[in-house]
């Protein structure tokens, strides 16, 4: 009984001299505090790639004729790359994109000749800005674009492209799956300058796409801006 009151008092003796030790090692500095990471940052350059669906209001002019208005429709995908700078909760960026586009459409015959219209290529250089809650970030963008579109006309034969310049703007909404790994979903409207396509066996006709744009995104953002700071 003697020897079980024994070990008894040596592992009080133990426990109660670890805990003072403890004590004294904290206030003495020895142990760093806890921690905790910092939020989210959006802050750094980021690659990645999109795919998705475009839609066009392709609206064209026969010289002496009245404006034909059809549908251009098809998928789209490529790359982005941009640099964002965080201050806060806002954001401020610039990125640029290329895409290859398969989006198409006819006239129907309309005005007894078959006309076709065929998007193949996009691109964009535009600012963000954008408000983030830790890995949320909603974000407007705008700015230029060009898009290389084909027009037929099918009675004689002739195709003809051209590069259209324009401007467009969009919205999306990016979520930071960790903390470099970055998924979105992005929208955006352009409208192309009008352009005159001249024919060998017809008169001239303006072409006019403005096209709408739905996309999904990821990227990897390099580099990692966040630091750990004492819980307070």
């Amino acid at each position: 009984m003697k020897s079980r009151l024994a070990v008894l008092r040596m592992a009080a003796a133990a426990v109660g001299g670890l805990a003072l030790g403890a004590s004294q090692a904290n206030a003495d500095g020895y142990v760093r505090a806890p921690s905790y990471a910092a939020p989210f940052s959006w802050t750094g350059l980021y690659i990645g790639g999109q795919a998705g669906y475009m839609w066009s209001d392709y609206d064209f002019t026969v010289t002496g004729t009245n404006e034909t208005t059809f549908n251009v429709n098809g998928a789209m995908g490529g790359g982005h790359v941009g640099y964002n700078w965080q201050v806060g909760s806002l954001v401020l960026g610039v990125e640029g994109d290329l895409n290859a586009v398969n989006a198409t459409g006819d006239d129907g015959g309309f005005g007894g000749s078959l006309d076709r219209g065929k998007i193949k290529s996009s691109g964009s250089v535009r600012g963000r800005i954008g408000y983030a809650w830790d890995n949320w970030m909603w974000y407007a963008t705008g700015g230029w674009a060009e898009a290389d579109v084909t027009h037929t006309r099918v009675a004689i034969g002739e195709s003809r492209s051209k590069m259209h310049d324009g401007w467009t703007i969009g919205t999306g909404v990016s979520v930071g799956l960790t903390k470099n790994i970055i998924a979105g979903v992005e929208y955006r409207f352009t409208d192309y300058q009008s352009k005159t396509y001249t024919w060998n066996a017809s008169v001239p006709t303006i072409t006019d796409p403005d096209t709408q744009e739905v996309t999904f995104r990821l990227s990897y953002k390099f580099g990692d801006d966040r630091r750990m700071a004492p819980l307070k």
